[in-house]
């Protein structure tokens, strides 16, 4: 006699998302992870200069409009200076916020306090209260800018008032007679003459335009490259005024222009 046939278990129906279950407690098979370097396509995409990118830098005083036209003309005109890299662009805006007071001064303001006027400006004052005197009595800036910038041969401030005429402006405050003249020659706007209208070297696009001028004038792409903010800081300042500041935007502007990862 033939031994019995067992019934057969029924094949349950799969609850919904019973699949999904079953797939969440499987191990992933480990992927092969392709690693290259960056096209010089991609380098540039990411060095991008946008409004968004700026307010990381930027002062909260300035406004979303202001801050949209830096952008707009920085960007158009950072092609000029090859700032194609991150690394380029985060020295690069880093150097300009601090110039420009984080985009919040495109001209420079003398409304120092003593203290401050004697540490920036040491060959000039003396003291502190050497510094106070001066502010006390000028209300306008130009006796100070006229004591600091006046008769500087090296700017090339050979006529009364040029110190005040030609003071900082711009993203990376342009300053002097001579560097004005320079300047106007170099961008070659036609109709643009900023010895005659020097407040127009505060205007978002002919900043941009120096400023681009400046960083390849300088070479300072080459600094840059290798990372070097003391370098950098003493080719755009002369010196290393502000370098504590200088570090800390550019840390800030590597976190703009480098993707998470």
């Amino acid at each position: 006699m033939p031994a019995p046939v067992s019934r057969l278990t029924p094949i349950r129906r799969a609850d919904p998302g019973y699949l999904d279950q079953m797939l969440a407690g499987a191990t992933a098979a480990p992927r092969t992870m392709i690693t290259r370097a960056p096209t010089a396509a991609e380098l540039d995409a990411l060095a991008t200069i946008t409004a968004t990118k700026l307010r990381r830098l930027a002062s909260s005083r300035v406004s979303a409009d202001h801050l949209a036209a830096y952008a707009s003309a920085l960007e158009a005109n950072r092609g000029e200076a090859e700032i194609n890299t991150p690394l380029r662009a985060s020295h690069f805006i880093a150097q300009l916020a601090h110039e420009c007071g984080r985009f919040a001064r495109m001209t420079e303001s003398f409304a120092y306090k003593p203290e401050r006027a004697a540490l920036i400006f040491p060959s000039k004052f003396a003291t502190a209260n050497d510094a106070a005197e001066l502010l006390a009595k000028d209300k306008t800036g130009e006796a100070f800018a006229e004591h600091i910038y006046g008769n500087r041969k090296s700017l090339g401030n050979t006529q009364a008032g040029d110190g005040y005429k030609y003071r900082g402006r711009g993203f990376i405050q342009l300053t002097g007679r001579a560097n004005y003249k320079a300047m106007s020659d170099r961008i070659a706007i036609k109709g643009v003459d900023l010895i005659v209208e020097p407040d127009r070297a505060a205007e978002p696009d002919i900043a941009a335009r120096i400023a681009a001028a400046f960083w390849k004038m300088r070479d300072i792409n080459a600094a840059a490259d290798r990372d070097a903010v003391v370098a950098v800081t003493r080719i755009v300042n002369g010196g290393s005024h502000g370098l504590e500041e200088r570090r800390h935007l550019l840390q800030v502007a590597r976190t703009v222009f480098y993707p998470r990862t």
